[in-house]
Parts: structure tokens; sequence; C-alpha cells
């Protein structure tokens, strides 16, 4: 991810402009300003084991749920989410929301993206962006090392995705795709027109 690349989910409405990309940080650090419509976020709860995430807000209502804590974040506040910590985040608001985001390190992370609104543009996910579980059980084994969901006990959940991943492959599914991460962004904005004071 470059910065300057704009990238849409047409299902959860979420746009992500890239401030500081993975290309310039080595896949250490990504730093993305993402646009929620009202209930657009990431509702379902999940831990990052290797990721540091800091979301700043910029502009409206964000809550976040760290572990079973529940924050409403608003202009200028900033909520950290070390590795491990279980969350979700949404606009809780009446209007679009804007927050930072800051994620570090990134490249696997970044992968993980592409591939989620990848899915999403191509018409295979809810409304939600999220997909069905054939593509989860892959996905989630193919990015353990970057997400893990709240699904269960982790032990009940590697057995059902093991047993689903067959049948997922039979499908012609993947836990990443090539052609995905070769995808071009969905647009892409000047870099003068960024804010990238203080990174």
């Amino acid at each position: 991810m470059r910065a300057g690349e704009v990238y849409v989910n047409p299902s959860s409405g979420e746009r992500a402009v890239v401030v500081l990309g993975t290309d310039e940080t080595g896949g250490k650090r990504l730093v993305v300003d993402a646009y929620l419509r009202p209930g657009g976020g990431m509702v379902g709860r999940h831990y990052h084991p290797s990721l540091h995430e800091r979301f700043n807000v910029i502009h409206g209502e964000v809550t976040f749920t760290l572990n079973d804590e529940k924050h409403v974040a608003q202009l200028g506040q900033t909520v950290d989410i070390p590795q491990g910590t279980l969350h979700s985040f949404w606009n809780s608001g009446s209007t679009d929301a804007l927050v930072r985001m800051d994620v570090q390190p990134a490249g696997r992370f970044a992968m993980l993206i592409k591939n989620g609104f990848s899915l999403a543009q191509d018409g295979k996910t809810d409304k939600t962006g999220k997909p069905g579980m054939l593509q989860i059980a892959l996905m989630a084994r193919e990015f353990d090392d970057v997400v893990r969901y709240d699904m269960g006990p982790r032990l009940v959940q590697q057995i059902l995705f093991l047993v689903l991943t067959p049948i997922a492959k039979l499908r012609g599914l993947k836990g990443s795709y090539s052609e995905y991460l070769a995808r071009p962004a969905s647009d892409s904005v000047p870099l003068d027109t960024l804010d990238r004071t203080g990174l």
C-alpha cells in the first residue's frame, strides 16, 4: 500500500485513504484515514496477536469495545489497542466519522485488508463486508498471525476451520488471493492533500 491510495469497501461503506504506506515503511507501519458511515466499522470482536493499533478520532463519534469495556471516542480522542486486546469499533454517531488508524507492524495486515476489501468489491460478502463462513475459515487460518476472531473457544475454532478447509478449497476459495494483492487501489489522492503532520 502506498501513500495517496484509496481503498473502498462498498458493502460496509468504509473508505480508507493511505497516509503512510507499507511500501514506504517496509511493512513496519501503516497509517490510514478511515471514513466510516453511521454504523460502519469492524463490529465483529477480534484481537491481533502481534499488532499494535492506535485510533485517533478526527471527526464524528466512534465507539470501541476493549475486552469487556465500552468507550465512546470523539474529536481528538485517541484509543490505544495493544496486541492481544479483544476489540471492535464502529461509527456510533448519526453522521460520517473519520478516524486515523496507525497499525504496527503492518505488512501482513495490509494483505488481509486488500483481500477483505476486494471480496466486498466482487460481491462476495454480506452488507457489513463479512464473507461467508467457508471464506472466513480459510482467511482465519492464512492470517492467524494477524487476526483472531471472538467466535468461541480457540481450540473449537481451530477444529471447525480445519474441518471446513477442504470443503472451502473444493469450492475454489483461498485464504489469500494473488489477484487481490495485485489489484490496484480504487482511487488515489494527491500526496500534498494528505495531513502527514507528526508521522
